[in-house]
């Protein structure tokens, strides 16, 4: 036990003690360990603040995808919308071609119209098909 320590009376057990003034060699060497770790707090608030930035990049890149993906199916669905009417309009106009060139040919009227409908159901399978290559119609 200290010197400076002494004990109540009434409870031997309980002790109480004065301690020595810390001497300046011991407040010196803490404060060294203080500024050797205080960079290191500096870096991990410096990456936290790095992580909350990116996180926020994060989330501003997540808007922008699901922007991109409601332009996509806003696009597609007109595109389904117009290309029924388009691929019926390119088809009589093949009919309409077609018919009209074996009409003047042949002079025969059930012959013309059947050559219209099948060039009207050429061109709209053709278009179709271009369309499914270019990846507007699945």
């Amino acid at each position: 036990m200290p010197s400076s320590c002494s004990r109540s009376g009434s409870a031997p057990h309980i002790s109480f003690c004065v301690w020595p003034e810390p001497s300046d060699a011991f407040l010196r060497s803490l404060r060294g360990r203080k500024e050797r770790f205080s960079p290191s707090s500096t870096r991990s608030e410096g990456a936290w603040t790095v992580n909350k930035q990116l996180d926020k990049v994060d989330q501003i890149t997540d808007s922008a995808v699901d922007a991109a993906d409601s332009a996509d199916t806003a696009v597609r669905a007109v595109s389904m919308a117009i290309t029924r009417p388009v691929q019926k309009l390119s088809g009589l106009a093949a009919a309409f071609s077609y018919g009209t060139a074996d009409f003047k040919a042949g002079r025969n009227w059930k012959h013309a119209v059947q050559a219209g409908k099948e060039a009207a159901a050429r061109r709209e399978q053709e278009l179709l098909d271009e369309l499914r290559d270019a990846g507007s119609v699945r």
